[in-house]
């Protein structure tokens, strides 16, 4: 039975971080003409969760969901009293 944990725990192990994360990383060609950095937002549990839903929806990761609202490439309505 020990051996059968061992040989589990062992399976369970992979290098991090993986090599295919690190690729995606670095895309082979750029999606857009500038690189991506890094941001940080604050929002609430319920906004990410929200967040979350509508990129799942969109069939985009986070952060390629954020650059085509950033992009006008998904639009937002019109906000309200008309400000741009």
């Amino acid at each position: 039975m020990e051996n059968q944990m061992a040989e589990t725990t062992q399976k369970r192990k992979r290098p991090y971080p993986k090599p295919v994360s690190l690729a995606n990383l670095r895309p082979s060609r750029p999606r857009y003409d500038e690189p991506k950095a890094r941001r940080e937002l604050l929002v609430t549990p319920d906004g990410w969760r929200g967040f979350k839903a509508l990129a799942k929806a969109h069939g985009l990761s986070l952060g390629e969901f954020a650059e085509r609202i950033g992009r006008g490439i998904i639009p937002l309505g019109t906000p309200a009293g008309g400000a741009k």
